[in-house]
């Protein structure tokens, strides 16, 4: 396998194969009436609690279940070779529309991806091997929004709410060296799993709107969890085979 992204001397009579950038991404919806929608999915925040560990790269396909939810080749294994370089994970939760009646609704938001991230833990597999065990906040998604907006029936507003990582490319977990060989074919997965007093705040939560299933908010709203991996993924370039 190249060391990096550029095309080194293949044999004659070989395919060639070369790096490039890529991102493989999953996520975990919860919510009412979300179970039903994806694979692995859940309708309440209970629900997950109720698993013993909650799963990704290893049970979700894009042809299967939509590149919209994930990017993975199969549900069994990783379809190319890839050079992980960094992992991060993003907790994301709805606020709530007319937040100035749902205080507690609307610091839900942030207990969701600031607190609970401290009271569960990750570990990530490529086969047998186990090659991290960490808490969630020890590695942020490094993309996206810093903030979001609230909904309110007269105008949406700005909020505070800060999401599991600043929107830096490099604020992530990386691997040192030359980021970790994963064999084409090879199977992956992350685990995640919530200690007993997590489990205690999935329940509470449920309890507040708009994630109670109470049928208030109008629109379909989900907590959603979204791990991320990146690094170079090896691919043969069209119409380059050497005599």
């Amino acid at each position: 396998m190249p060391e990096d992204s550029q095309l080194t001397p293949a044999p004659a009579g070989h395919f060639e194969k070369v790096g490039s950038n890529w991102i493989y991404f999953d996520k975990v919806l919860i919510g009412p009436g979300w179970q039903a929608r994806g694979k692995g999915w859940f309708d309440s925040l209970t629900d997950m609690a109720k698993k013993d560990k909650v799963t990704f790269f290893n049970v979700r396909s894009g042809s299967k279940d939509g590149y919209a939810y994930t990017n993975m080749d199969s549900t069994d294994q990783i379809g190319r070779p890839f050079r992980l370089q960094s992992f991060g994970i993003r907790f994301i939760y709805p606020n709530p529309h007319m937040a100035d009646q749902h205080v507690l609704n609307y610091n839900a938001s942030k207990f969701f991806q600031t607190v609970l991230t401290e009271h569960c833990y990750m570990e990530f597999w490529i086969r047998d091997d186990q090659w991290f065990i960490l808490n969630p906040d020890m590695a942020p998604d490094g993309f996206g929004p810093v903030g979001n907006l609230q909904n309110s029936p007269v105008a949406p507003a700005s909020s505070d709410l800060i999401t599991n990582g600043m929107p830096l490319g490099s604020n992530r977990f990386h691997w040192l060296d030359n980021g970790i060989r994963i064999p084409e074919n090879a199977q992956i997965k992350l685990e995640l799993t919530f200690s007993e007093y997590g489990k205690e705040l999935l329940q509470e939560m449920d309890q507040i709107w708009p994630l109670d299933g109470s049928g208030q908010n109008p629109f379909p709203n989900a907590a959603i969890i979204k791990p991320t991996l990146r690094g170079l993924r090896y691919t043969q370039m069209k119409g380059k085979y050497y005599l």
